[in-house]
Order: C-alpha cells, then structure tokens, then sequence
C-alpha cells in the first residue's frame, strides 16, 4: 500500500484542526502563509493517517508545534512511532513547542529558514519525483 497525502477521509479532521489551532500554532502560520519564508506551507497537511501541523511539500519538510499534550509516556511513543513513518517517507520535521513559538519566535524562524536553506540545497542538486497531490498514491 502507497503512502496517501490529504486522504479524503481526513478532510473533516484536517478543517477542525485548522479551525482549532493553539495559539502557538497561529502565531507561526502568521509568519510561513503567504510563501513569507519563500516556500509555500500548508496547514494540517495529512501523510497517511497522520496530520502535520505544517507541510512543504517542495522541499519535504514538517513543522509540528508541540503543547503539553505531547509529554505524556503515551503521547512520546506515539509521537516516536509518527516520526519513524514520516522520516521514512523522506521528510524532515523541525519540532518545537508552544513555549519555543510564543517566547522566541526569532529564533523558531532563524531555525526553520536554516532548514529551509539546506533542504533548497539538497533538492536543488538531488533529482526528487514531486509529492503527490491530495488524494493521490504512491
């Protein structure tokens, strides 16, 4: 079975999520909408059953924001095993959390254009077959 992007079934949950976000999660889509960082990222992008808080599907790269919820033993295995299956589909995350964003939102930017920087190398010098669109399988 190929990997699904934005599978219908998510539509709901991804549109809640994005209708719900924290506030940590608004204050950095303030600063990636609108290809502000010259990359276009999406919000509440599904891969597979999961759903990345924030997706640049040209240079493979995630950025979840992570509140309390995530420090739960539970919340680590999964978020371990959530992390093993995106990486194997060759995506980077960039993780930080709701304090990171809401009390040093310079440096959460400074450390997501270095990545966008080094991924725009790799890509730029490294044929890659494009993402699929919503829906579609891999």
């Amino acid at each position: 079975m190929g990997t699904f992007y934005n599978h219908k079934l998510q539509t709901d949950r991804r549109r809640l999520l994005r209708n719900n976000a924290t506030q940590a999660e608004q204050v950095l889509w303030k600063h990636l909408k609108g290809s502000q960082l010259k990359e276009k990222f999406r919000r509440q992008f599904g891969i597979e059953h999961y759903i990345l808080d924030f997706y640049c599907r040209r240079l493979r790269l995630a950025i979840e924001v992570d509140g309390d919820s995530h420090f739960t033993a539970e919340a680590e295995v999964y978020d371990k095993e959530r992390e093993m299956f995106i990486s194997s589909n060759n995506i980077k995350t960039l993780r930080f959390t709701n304090l990171d964003v809401m009390n040093n939102i310079t440096a959460v930017i400074e450390t997501i254009l270095e990545e966008i920087n080094k991924r725009s190398a790799l890509f730029a010098t490294t044929p890659q077959s494009p993402p699929c669109e919503g829906g579609e399988e891999i």
